[in-house]
């Protein structure tokens, strides 16, 4: 018990850097910025998705697939700049409050369940697909 209190009152553990603050701060608003564009896609193909328009449904899903595996790059790559090692919270944070929001979509208008599902599925393989390519070492932390 006294080891534990002894590490506990290390100044160290408790420090935190305010570079790696700011990139968590910096990967959530890139993901919101690409979540936003996805939102803006899918309110101007809106009527055809639920309509029933496979072309529409399946340019909402490459949209976001793409922004998303576009926005794993671009966290990627301003974290290497900086000289910082990724971390998947980094990216895993803005990938569930994402899908929350979806899923608040979906709730709010079930009889458009289409949209946010087609968003769902977009976000979810444009991030992991971005992960697979940009982050195959990234450390769990």
């Amino acid at each position: 018990m006294n080891d534990l209190i002894s590490k506990l009152k290390q100044p160290s553990l408790w420090t935190i850097s305010v570079q790696l603050l700011i990139l968590y701060v910096v990967s959530v608003a890139v993901f919101f910025a690409a979540n936003a564009v996805q939102g803006k896609v899918e309110l101007g193909l809106k009527e055809r998705v639920l309509k029933g328009s496979a072309g529409a449904s399946v340019a909402c899903l490459l949209a976001a697939i793409a922004l998303n595996f576009a926005a794993v790059g671009l966290v990627v790559f301003v974290t290497a700049k900086t000289g910082q090692n990724i971390r998947m919270a980094m990216i895993g944070v803005p990938f569930f409050l994402i899908l929350e929001q979806h899923v608040r979509a979906l709730r709010a208008n079930p009889h458009e369940r289409r949209i946010p599902l087609v968003g769902m599925l977009g976000v979810a393989v444009g991030i992991v697909g971005g992960v697979a390519a940009f982050m195959p070492h990234a450390p769990l932390k």
